[in-house]
C-alpha cells in the first residue's frame, strides 16, 4: 500500500518535471524568436 503510494507519487513528480521542463523549453525558445525578430 504505502509501496504503491510512493509510486504514484514518484510517478507525478516525473511527470511534473518533465511538463516543467517543456514549457521551460518552450517559453525559452519563445523568448530566442522574440529577441531574433528584434534583431532581425
Amino acid at each position: 500500500m504505502i509501496f504503491s503510494a510512493f509510486e504514484v507519487y514518484e510517478e507525478a513528480t516525473f511527470l511534473l518535471a518533465k511538463r516543467l521542463v517543456l514549457s521551460g523549453f518552450i517559453s525559452y525558445g519563445f523568448v530566442v524568436i522574440g529577441s531574433g525578430t528584434i534583431v532581425l
